[in-house]
């Protein structure tokens, strides 16, 4: 199996998204979609290093309002395009107001992790066993939504029920990668049963989360959707 760690020189966190399980039972392909952090910081090396990966376009996720680093063009590869996408709008009040100031929001919470993993698997060598690498990203995400569980809201005024509401959900998050953790740190310490047990969590997940967020949601939330 290919290395799904790459080293490009300027990134701490890119990796080969070949070889994952698809919905219809297939793979992924190798070598045909990669992900890293901002490709901003990529020296003249890691360019080059991309452009033998085969990467020709490359698509940089963005916020509207924040000051992003972009690429330098004069570094970028003849052959590759780079795309700019905006995915969240830091200058919509609604956004702010909702997501930004209560912390609901995807980019600081989906880098953090990748971003600690990426330096690990650099530094430490038996991270480069991607068993090893999702039960310490599990362990992690544990303790990062609990730890966000308990944050002050206090920048803004949340009332209780969707403060008790978020919480409920972050400990049934928690629980379903603690289940996760325990069950690889079980298999990678020769129990095979533990892939059996790993399905638990994974049924709770896929099965009960959704319904679950949805259930347990105040009235003023479903207000909204309901008005959306």
């Amino acid at each position: 199996m290919p290395d799904r760690h790459l080293d490009w020189d300027g990134c701490c966190n890119v990796r080969d998204l070949g070889g994952l399980p698809t919905v219809d039972g297939a793979t992924t392909a190798w070598g045909a979609i990669v992900r890293s952090d901002n490709p901003a910081h990529l020296t003249p090396a890691g360019w080059r290093a991309l452009l033998a990966h085969g990467v020709r376009t490359v698509i940089a996720l963005r916020t509207t309002g924040s000051a992003d680093d972009e690429p330098d063009p004069a570094l970028v590869p003849a052959g590759v395009t780079v795309q700019r996408v905006t995915v969240e709008d830091g200058t919509d009040p609604r956004f702010v107001a909702e997501c930004v100031d209560t912390m609901r929001f995807a980019t600081p919470i989906s880098l953090v992790i990748p971003v600690v993993t990426g330096v690990m698997t650099r530094t430490i060598p038996a991270m480069r066993d991607d068993r090893v690498l999702y039960a310490v990203y599990e362990s992690a995400m544990t303790v990062l939504v609990l730890a966000l569980a308990h944050r002050r809201f206090g920048r803004r005024a949340v009332d209780e029920a969707s403060i008790r509401w978020i919480r409920e959900v972050s400990y049934l998050f928690a629980g379903l990668y603690a289940g996760w953790a325990a069950c690889d740190m079980l298999i990678l310490a020769g129990f095979d049963f533990a892939h059996v047990l790993r399905i638990v969590p994974n049924v709770a997940y896929y099965g009960a989360f959704l319904p679950f967020v949805l259930w347990r949601a105040p009235a003023s939330w479903k207000d909204v959707r309901t008005a959306g």
